[in-house]
Order: C-alpha cells, then structure tokens, then sequence
C-alpha cells in the first residue's frame, strides 16, 4: 500500500479504523476469513502548502482539539516534493492543517479518530497533552491488532485485547517505546504468546523448487503458525475531570521509512 502515486506529491494510503474497545477481558480469539484484507482508502487530494518551507529538523506535530492538545514529539506529519513544497501525508477531508512561525505543524481533527503516517525513520514519539483546563486528568492507551495465521495461509485468526495504557512519565509526557511497532515481537504479541502459551516448534517443508527445507513457527493447539501485529497502531486520549471521562478522542499512527515511499 505504500507508494508514490506521482511526481508532485505523495499519497500514501491509510489504514481506517475507529477504536471504540473499552474492554478489559482476556484475549479473545474472532475467526477471518482467509481471503479478508483491511479497508483502505486514499486521499483524494494532497494538501500543498505554499508557503511551509519546512526544515528537516522540525519534526514536531500538534492535534489540536477543543480542550487539549495532542503534541506529537519528534513525528512529522509531511514530506517535501523537492520543490519547496511540503505535503500532509493523510487524510486531508480529516483535519484542517496550520503551521506556527516554529513550524510546527497544526492538524485539527474534524472527526473523532484520525489517521497519521509518520514519516521518520526514527518511530521513537513522546505524546505530550497539553490542557486547556490544568484540573484536567488525562489516560493515553494503545491497541494493535493480533493474528495468527496458519502456515501455507491454512487459517487465520484475528485477537482482540484490552487497550494497554501508557505510562505519564512527567506530568503529561507519555512516551512511545519504539518496540509497539514491531509486527512480529511487540509487547503485545508478547503477552498474548504468554496467555495463549504458544510454544515454539520447527517444521520440515517442501519448497517451489521441491527441495526440503525448514523454518520456526509457533504452535497453536497442533497446528504450525506465526504471530503478527500490522501497522497502524491505534492510541486513545481520554479526558477525566473529577474522575469522570468528560473527552474521548482517538487516532492511529503508521510508522513509514524513507525506502518505502521511494
């Protein structure tokens, strides 16, 4: 899904999901269909911005909601066309874009969830909330989604678990460990191996050339598999005032290198 549509701009396509799951049960195991592939859409247009002449080091990106603000560390939200233009890699039917005299970016959300592709080739990202009201108490969580798919694609499964939430390491700084973007070794993946107890196993296969070769994978319940978390990673903000949730706002973030928007 992810390439140069044309010369003048970039648009990527994104991943659409509204994160709603406020569970706290166990993983719980939902049968997919083998041929079932995620919803994307693209933006129809790209939001060029005269006059951003963006320098590489600003790398910040604000969410801008109407009782908080949602400061992205270290994350940038555009890339440059080469010709001194700068364009929003998103969704722009999402949010309305302004940039300060820092350059910083300014996305207003205009729906409850949006959809970001980051596009550093360092994913490491501090959230910082910053209220407009200081009584304000705030959660941030993640989610990613969990499968495990048969080898030779025999079946797939799809794992739903409960928001993991981050910790405020400094008065509304939450940071985002890069390992929550590993597809294949995150702490969620982790912990559901754990729960599940899947244990490693080797198997012996024929390949397209007919020569015997062999590979690790997990197995579940007999069966020969492995265990994936694809991008995007989903995060909710939640606003408290008195101990009561008075804001929920969502958005997802996709981590693009470099090499691949090439």
């Amino acid at each position: 899904m992810r390439n140069v549509l044309n010369i003048t701009g970039i648009i990527l396509a994104c991943i659409i999901i509204s994160c709603n799951s406020t569970s706290k049960k166990n993983t719980i195991i939902l049968p997919v269909k083998d041929n079932a592939k995620p919803k994307t859409i693209q933006s129809k247009s790209t939001v060029t911005l005269e006059e951003a002449k963006v320098d590489s080091q600003t790398i910040n990106t604000n969410l801008v909601y109407p009782q908080f603000v949602v400061r992205l560390h270290n994350f940038c939200v555009y890339e440059s066309a080469g010709d001194g233009n700068s364009y929003y890699l998103g969704d722009s039917a999402e949010v309305n874009i302004k940039i300060d005299r820092n350059k910083v970016w300014n996305l207003s959300p205009k729906t409850d969830t949006t959809h970001l592709l980051n596009f550093n080739t360092d994913f490491k990202t501090t959230i910082e909330v910053i209220p407009t009201n200081k009584a304000d108490n705030f959660k941030v969580s993640y989610y990613s989604k969990i499968y495990i798919e048969g080898f030779n694609d025999k079946f797939k499964l799809q794992l739903s678990h409960p928001y993991k939430q981050l910790n405020d390491s400094l008065n509304y700084f939450f940071k985002i460990s890069e390992s929550i973007y590993d597809g294949y070794n995150s702490p969620v993946i982790n912990e559901v191996k754990n729960e599940l107890k899947l244990k490693d196993t080797l198997i012996k296969y024929k390949t397209n050339e007919g020569k015997m070769d062999k590979t690790k994978l997990l197995n579940y319940k007999g069966k020969p598999c492995r265990i994936s978390s694809p991008s995007p990673v989903y995060f909710k903000i939640e606003r408290f005032k008195d101990k009561r949730i008075m804001d929920t706002r969502f958005f997802t973030i996709e981590p693009i290198s470099p090499e691949e928007g090439e």
